[in-house]
């Protein structure tokens, strides 16, 4: 059972008296947990995962991710992102969109709740994607994403948001928090309407503290009121009333000039001897790469070619374009203690 945080005080006041409280609670939904030795017997979530392949091969790769297990309605946290997910990815197909950096698309599951019985059960499905699945253990080199050898240069994590009215709020990793808030002050009052807001120190509720852990430059970014967390997080009140739906398109069109920035030369930050004194793609004083037929100027044309009406979760209907490679990954479907050396194979969706 969840409440809100007043809720909660609420209780807790009336625990404070003398008297003694006497309180009900009746539910009529059955819960079938994950059983390990029968996984064909439900509680099985899958991370899904695609790829828009970069024109370098050779430059790191960018991540972005919204985790879409949830709540309840759950329009903040995390339906709103993960629609601006879909949308990012649906832009850059319809467009033919390359950047010279891979994009990695990842929809997580098991942020909110992964394994039972455990201290820590949030942000399951990261934790497996960084430290199992793409792990510098992975078979194959493509698929590995942290470690020494990964090809992740960035990741860029989605939550909570756009909340009518709410500033658009950044926590970052140290080396990208000058880089993330000088574009969002770039971009305040045009594409962030509500603001732009500086957020420390970094938290670690939210996937990105998985992947930092890991060793990857990080950023986090919300668009919610200051009492939303108090008033409606994990309850039914977060529901699509919440929802700025024009924010939620310039939400996506500000993501695409984030990854053009990124692939620019903000990333990778491999500092390793010989690499970085080397990168393929320097930026020039005027601060745009060399060599790029893609940059700041063409990001209307197809980050940002969708209407409000058409950004959200239909942009997750019909079939997976060419060009995209799409699968699901299992966090939950193996004993926690098996995980690290029995690796689940990727699952076709």
């Amino acid at each position: 059972m969840t409440i809100s945080v007043n809720s909660g005080q609420w209780i807790k006041s009336m625990l404070d008296g003398d008297e003694p409280i006497i309180a009900t609670m009746t539910s009529d939904v059955d819960i079938d947990m994950h059983d390990f030795e029968n996984v064909e017997s439900g509680g099985v979530a899958f991370n899904v995962v695609a790829e828009i392949p970069g024109t370098d091969p050779d430059a790191q790769a960018m991540l972005i991710a919204a985790h879409y297990d949830a709540f309840y309605r759950s329009a903040l946290d995390n339906t709103g992102a993960a629609a601006q997910l879909m949308t990012i990815a649906k832009a850059m197909m319809r467009s033919g969109t390359r950047f010279e950096r891979s994009v990695i698309f990842l929809a997580s599951c098991g942020e909110e709740y992964g394994y039972a019985d455990t201290e820590y059960s949030y942000l399951a499905g990261a934790w497996w994607a960084a430290t199992v699945t793409h792990a510098s253990t992975a078979a194959d080199p493509h698929e590995r994403w942290t470690g020494p050898d990964g090809r992740l240069g960035l990741f860029l994590n989605l939550e909570e948001s756009p909340q009518i009215g709410a500033p658009l709020t950044a926590a970052a990793t140290p080396d990208l928090m000058p880089w993330i808030v000088s574009l969002g002050q770039e971009w305040d009052g045009a594409l962030l309407p509500n603001g732009f807001v500086k957020h420390e120190p970094y938290s670690v509720w939210q996937d990105g503290a998985t992947f930092t852990f890991a060793g990857i430059s990080t950023v986090v970014t919300v668009a919610e009121q200051e009492d939303y967390q108090a008033n409606q997080n994990h309850t039914t009140a977060d529901d699509v009333a919440l929802i700025d739906y024009a924010y939620l398109d310039n939400l996506v069109k500000f993501y695409g000039r984030v990854l053009v920035s990124a692939s620019t030369g903000i990333a990778p930050h491999d500092l390793s001897p010989g690499r970085a004194a080397g990168l393929p793609r320097a930026r020039s004083a005027a601060g745009r790469a060399r060599s790029r037929p893609f940059d700041r100027d063409d990001a209307d044309g197809c980050l940002g070619s969708l209407s409000g009406s058409d950004s959200g979760v239909r942009a997750a209907k019909g079939r997976h374009p060419p060009g995209a490679l799409v699968r699901g990954e299992s966090p939950i479907e193996r004993d926690p203690v098996a995980l690290a050396s029995e690796p689940l194979r990727d699952r076709c969706v």
